[in-house]
């Protein structure tokens, strides 16, 4: 089940939402705590591979984890912490949601999104936003179109 919010407090499950992606990610993750599928979506939406510690190569140069862009951030915190926190996507390209939308979908995390830049190819079992459930084409198109009261 999807569940987004447009606003944080919307969400009713006693999760703290993180908001600050990168400052989060900054503090909290190091190249020992990425597993094979985090270092894939590096690869997928950065270019990125770990080459030591926490340094990395990308078609920019050598850096470190600080240096991967807030969506690829967002999609290891979600599937790091999928169980303790709900995420602000806000930052995230529509490349990243797709995949953080199937990531939550999954662990059953909580979303906030304050623009309407949703894919239009949504997969996931049923979807809810602001804990109202989406059902057909037309409120989804409102939802994308900013109309009503989903903004």
């Amino acid at each position: 089940m999807l569940k987004i919010y447009t606003n944080k407090n919307k969400i009713n499950n006693n999760k703290e939402t993180i908001e600050h992606i990168n400052a989060f990610f900054d503090i909290e993750i190091k190249h020992n705590k990425l597993t094979n599928e985090m270092m894939q979506y590096m690869d997928k939406f950065d270019n990125a591979k770990i080459v030591s510690n926490n340094i990395i190569i990308t078609p920019f140069g050598v850096c470190n984890l600080k240096n991967l862009s807030a969506g690829t951030k967002t999609i290891i915190l979600m599937l790091y912490f999928k169980d303790k926190f709900n995420f602000d996507v806000t930052s995230c390209g529509p490349n990243i949601l797709i995949d953080a939308f199937k990531i939550a979908d999954k662990f059953n995390i909580s979303l906030v999104l304050r623009h309407t830049d949703i894919p239009f190819d949504i997969e996931c079992d049923s979807l809810f936003v602001d804990d109202e459930a989406i059902t057909d084409g037309f409120i989804i198109d409102n939802i994308l179109k900013g109309v009503g009261s989903y903004v």
